[in-house]
């Protein structure tokens, strides 16, 4: 099998270009419910 490579450039974008939401005015005006994505696994 072969596997295809990407330079280090091409492997990271979201460190080069300025992330931009459009749809969401001001993040302050909402409020944290919960954390979700990090526990335990097996």
């Amino acid at each position: 099998m072969a596997y295809q490579t990407r330079p280090v450039e091409q492997a990271r974008p979201l460190e080069q270009a300025p992330l931009e939401f459009p749809y969401i005015g001001d993040v302050s005006q909402y409020e944290r419910i919960d954390k979700i994505g990090q526990g335990t696994f097996g």
